[in-house]
C-alpha cells in the first residue's frame, strides 16, 4: 500500500498519502523523561475535522510556508479520517518544492502532523507504558522535505499554547525504509478496495 503518491504536470505536486495508519503502535516515543508507545485510535481525527474550521497545510513547520489550507465545507484540499488512517490529498502549487521535485523526487521525504491532545488513556502493555489517543484537535499537517527528516522515534516536538500542548509527530513515505509490520494494513486496504470503497 504505498504511503505517498506524487504526479507532476509542469506546475504543480499532487500529494497523496496517510499522515497517521489508527491503531498502529508508534515506535518508542520520550516526552519529560517519560518512554512510551502511542496510539491514535479510530475516530480521533475524525473528531478534530469535525470541530476545525482550518487546518494548516505547511513545509517543514514553517509557519511562513504555508503551502495551501483544509477548510471545511471546500474540495480544493481533502483531508478525511478512513478505515485505515488520516488521508490526505492535496496539489501543491508552490514552485519551489515543484521545481526540487522535478530534480529529485526524493526531495519530499515525509508527513508530520501537529495536534493537540483532548482525552486520552495510559496502558501498561509488555512492561511499557502506551498512550492511547481518543480526541484531538489537529492544527497542522506539514510535507517535509530537504533536509528535514527525524527519525521517528525522536520526532516528538512539543510547543506550548493558550489552548494546550502541541505536539507532532513523523511519519515516514517509504514503508521499505520502516521495520512495522504494514502486512495487516494491506490486506485492509485490498479488502476495502474489493469493497469499492475510494482510499
Amino acid at each position: 500500500m504505498p504511503m505517498i503518491e506524487i504526479r507532476g504536470d509542469g506546475k504543480s505536486v499532487f500529494i497523496s498519502g496517510y499522515a497517521n495508519i489508527t491503531e498502529k503502535e508508534s515506535h518508542f516515543l520520550n516526552e519529560h523523561g517519560r518512554k512510551f508507545k502511542e496510539i491514535i485510535l479510530p475516530n480521533a481525527f475524525k473528531k478534530g475535522l469535525d470541530r476545525a474550521r482550518e487546518i494548516s497545510i505547511l513545509f517543514n513547520h514553517q509557519e511562513d510556508r504555508k503551502l495551501t489550507s483544509w477548510k471545511s465545507g471546500k474540495q480544493d484540499v481533502k483531508l478525511f479520517e478512513n478505515e485505515i488512517g488520516l488521508k490526505i490529498e492535496a496539489e501543491i502549487n508552490d514552485q519551489t518544492i515543484v521545481q526540487k521535485v522535478k530534480e529529485d523526487r526524493s526531495f519530499l521525504n515525509g508527513f508530520s502532523f501537529g495536534f493537540i491532545e483532548r482525552a486520552s488513556k495510559w496502558e501498561k502493555k509488555n512492561g511499557y507504558d502506551r498512550r492511547l489517543i481518543s480526541d484531538l484537535d489537529l492544527i497542522e499537517v506539514s510535507l517535509l522535505g530537504g533536509a528535514t527528516k527525524p527519525a521517528y522515534p525522536s520526532a516528538t516536538v512539543m510547543e506550548v499554547r493558550s489552548s494546550g500542548i502541541l505536539e507532532r509527530r513523523f511519519t515516514d513515505f517509504e514503508i521499505k525504509e520502516s521495520n512495522v509490520d504494514f502486512s495487516r494494513y494491506e490486506n485492509k486496504y485490498r479488502y476495502l478496495k474489493l469493497k469499492g470503497l475510494k482510499i
